[in-house]
C-alpha cells in the first residue's frame, strides 16, 4: 500500500508519521499551531519502531487532548483500512474520539486518506493556538466512608442487662395496646444505631448462622453453627455485642392493671461483613406471657422477677450468643405470644427474612417494627 506520494507503509510508525503530516496540514488551515513532533527512541540492535498506541500516547502528553483525540481518530481510520492496530487499541481510540466528537461544533476538517478514503472530523478551536502542556494527575487515596446516623425522634435510657433492678429502669412501653407497643419498638429501633461502635474486623471470627432444628417445642432456632462450639470463648472475636443496653415492655392485655405481661428486651448489635460501616441491630424479646394469668399455669411457677433474674443470669454466664426463635411460641409453653404474633402478621415475609438472615443478609431482621423471641437455656448448646 502506498500514500499519495508513492511512499511505502513499512510499519505502524511510518503509517503514523504520514497520517500526522496530513492532520497538521488540515489543522493549519483552521489556525491551529502545528503538533509537536513525535520522537521515537532508538532501540539497540533493532530497527527504530513505534506502535500506534505509543505514538498517540506521546502526542497526548506533549500536544494536548484535542490533538491527541484527532490523532486517535485518524488511527481508528487507519485500523479500518490497514489492520495495523489491535482490538484493545481500537477501543481506546474509539472512546477518545467519540468523547471529543460529542463536544465539538460544525467546523469540518477533511483529512486526505489512502486510496481516496478520507476521514472527516469536526473541530471548533478554543483559541488560535494551543500550547502543549504536561498534566500531572494527583494520586488519590480512598478514605473510609463515615456512616451518618440520623437523629432519632425519641431517645431512651441505657440500661445494662446485668440485673432485674437495672433492666427495669428502662421501660420502653407500658400500656394495653399492641399497635402502640410495636410503635414503641420502632422508635427504640431508630434510636439503637446511635449506640453503634465499630468492630475490629481483624479479630472477628466468621462463624455462619444455621437453623437449629427439631430440638425445641418452640420451633426452629437461629444460632451460630453448633458443630463448632464453643465458637466465641474470646470476647474480641465475637461479631456481636449483647451488653450495650436492655429494657422492658409491659402489656396489660386484660386492662385491669393486675396481669401485665412482662417482656425482657435485649437488642443485639451485629457486625455485617458485607457492610462493615453499618452495624445491624436485632431486637429480641423474652416473653413471659401467661405467667400472671390465673387460668394458665406457667411451667415452674414463680414471679416475673424470679424468671427475669434466672434468664438474665443464664444469658450472661451460660450463653455466649443470643438465639433467635423463628416462631411466636413462648419458651417452655405451648402458648402463642400475642405481641410477636402481631409482628409476624404485619410482616408476612418473615420466613424469607429468617432464611435470608441465615444466608448472610444480616440486615434481614432489622426492618423497623420487627422483633423476634429469644431462648434462654443453662444447658443448651448456645456458646
Amino acid at each position: 500500500m502506498k500514500s499519495e506520494h508513492g511512499q511505502n507503509f513499512l510499519n505502524p510508525f511510518h503509517l503514523y508519521r504520514t497520517a500526522k503530516h496530513e492532520v497538521q496540514k488540515a489543522l493549519g488551515s483552521l489556525g491551529f499551531s502545528h503538533m509537536a513532533e513525535v520522537k521515537a527512541e532508538p532501540i539497540k540492535g533493532r530497527e527504530q519502531k513505534i506502535t500506534p498506541f505509543q505514538a498517540v500516547a506521546r502526542v497526548l502528553e506533549t500536544a494536548g487532548v484535542i490533538y491527541g483525540a484527532i490523532d486517535a481518530g485518524y488511527m481508528l481510520w487507519t485500523k479500518a483500512n490497514t489492520g495495523h492496530t489491535d482490538e484493545l487499541t481500537t477501543r481506546i481510540f474509539q472512546t477518545v474520539y467519540d468523547e471529543v466528537q460529542a463536544g465539538l461544533n460544525n467546523n469540518k476538517v477533511v483529512i486526505p486518506g489512502v486510496d481516496g478514503k478520507d476521514l472527516t472530523l469536526t473541530v471548533t478551536p478554543a483559541s488560535p493556538t494551543i500550547t502543549p502542556t504536561e498534566t500531572q494527575t494527583p494520586t488519590i487515596t480512598p478514605t473510609a466512608t463515615e456512616t451518618q446516623v440520623p437523629t432519632p425522634e425519641k431517645t431512651f435510657d441505657i440500661c445494662k442487662p446485668v440485673s432485674v433492678e437495672e433492666v427495669k429502669k428502662c421501660v420502653i412501653y407500658d400500656g394495653s395496646s399492641i399497635p402502640d407497643a410495636i410503635n414503641a419498638l420502632k422508635e427504640y429501633q431508630n434510636w439503637l444505631p446511635t449506640l453503634s461502635q465499630p468492630f475490629d474486623s481483624t479479630k472477628i471470627k466468621d462463624v455462619p448462622f444455621v437453623f437449629f432444628r427439631g430440638q425445641q417445642p418452640e420451633g426452629d432456632i437461629i444460632t451460630y453453627d453448633t458443630k463448632t462450639e464453643p465458637n466465641f470463648p474470646i470476647p474480641e472475636t465475637r461479631p456481636f455485642r449483647r451488653d450495650v443496653t436492655a429494657g422492658v415492655i409491659y402489656l396489660d392485655y386484660y386492662g385491669d392493671g393486675q396481669h401485665k405481661v412482662l417482656y425482657l428486651v435485649r437488642p443485639v448489635e451485629l457486625y455485617d461483613k458485607n457492610d462493615p460501616n453499618n452495624n445491624k441491630w436485632v431486637i429480641t424479646l423474652k416473653s413471659y406471657f401467661g405467667l400472671n394469668d390465673p387460668k394458665i399455669t406457667y411451667v415452674g411457677g414463680g414471679s416475673p422477677d424470679d424468671f427475669t433474674k434466672w434468664d438474665l443470669n443464664t444469658w450472661r454466664h451460660n450463653m455466649n450468643v443470643t438465639p433467635f426463635l423463628t416462631t411466636s411460641w413462648v419458651q417452655a409453653t405451648s402458648w402463642t405470644d400475642p405481641l410477636e404474633a402481631e409482628i409476624m402478621k404485619e410482616n408476612p415475609d418473615m420466613p424469607d427474612r429468617f432464611q435470608n438472615f441465615v444466608d448472610g443478609d444480616i440486615g434481614a431482621l432489622s426492618k423497623s417494627g420487627i422483633a423476634v423471641l429469644t431462648y434462654d437455656s443453662q444447658g443448651g448448646p448456645f456458646k
